[in-house]
Parts: structure tokens; sequence; C-alpha cells
């Protein structure tokens, strides 16, 4: 995402912006980008993507939000 090559400068915010709770104990939210961690101060920790596909093994990576390069 350097460079706001994939979106753009408008866009990127909203895609990494929680939307909707998926566990408020765990702090955990979905948004268009995926799923992220949120501290108490609702700061993002990190990013979460996950999938599979069929005949593919799944995939998860764990991104901190320092690791974007915007």
């Amino acid at each position: 995402m350097t460079d706001y090559q994939i979106l753009s400068k408008v866009m990127t915010p909203l895609f990494l912006k929680p939307r909707e709770v998926v566990s408020a104990k765990q702090n955990i939210y979905y948004g268009y980008c995926g799923y992220m961690e949120l501290d108490d101060q609702k700061e993002i920790v990190k990013y979460i993507q996950m999938g599979y596909d069929p005949g593919v093994f799944s995939v998860l990576s764990i991104i901190p939000p320092q690791k974007l390069l915007l």
C-alpha cells in the first residue's frame, strides 16, 4: 500500500477503519480490510488477514499498523 498505489488517499482510511464489532470482550472488529484488534483506547493494535481457498492451505497474516507503508 505504499504511495497509495492500490487505494487513493481518500479511500485508504475508509478501507482500514473498523466497522463492526466481532468480539467486544476481545476488542476484535471487522472492516473492509478484514479483522482488526483494538486496545482499550480504540486504537488499532493489529490487522488480521485470514482466508483459504479449496485446494489451498489457509493463510493467516498479522500486521501491526506501524508496518503499513502509508
